[in-house]
């Protein structure tokens, strides 16, 4: 598990990868702040199956560094 402090916004081409995930989200605190857990369990390809591969907390900070981002990437 990664707590993202700062988040570095790039400009560039996105290459689509082979395989498509679902992505959960909960919802919780962290150390007594709120926060949100994105998490990935990867492909149904993967070998090791149901074990997440990923996860990133965001507090509040970040996430309103994320929100921005979308927000002007995507005319929200």
């Amino acid at each position: 598990m990664a707590l993202v402090k700062k988040i570095n916004q790039k400009s560039g081409i996105i290459q689509h990868q082979d395989t498509d995930i679902p992505m959960d989200i909960t919802i919780g605190s962290y150390e007594g702040n709120k926060a949100v857990r994105l998490g990935s369990k990867g492909s149904d390809n993967r070998k090791t199956k149901k074990k997440t591969s990923q996860v990133y907390v965001l507090e509040e900070d970040s996430a309103k560094q994320l929100y921005d981002i979308l927000k002007s990437t995507f005319n929200f």
